[in-house]
């Protein structure tokens, strides 16, 4: 009769055990997904401003160019 009580009290402990790893699984999940969302967006955001760093250089080495023609001067 002990050992069948003893299977009654871990099934409750075990039901909880499992509970808590697919919770725990579901706040993993949501965690990556929202992290790989992040990155992703960094990612986006650094290579949006790489390409405004490039286009602001192009800009300026072209009013350089032009004002050298005007003033027939070089810009040191």
């Amino acid at each position: 009769m002990n050992g069948g009580t003893s299977q009654l009290q871990k099934a409750p402990q075990q039901d909880a055990q499992q509970g808590n790893s697919f919770t725990f699984q579901i706040f993993q999940r949501t965690l990556e997904e929202i992290l790989d969302s992040f990155q992703k967006s960094v990612h986006e955001d650094m290579r949006n401003l790489h390409i405004e760093i490039l286009r602001q250089f192009h800009l300026q080495e072209t009013v350089c160019q032009r004002y050298e023609q005007n003033s027939g001067k070089p810009i040191s």
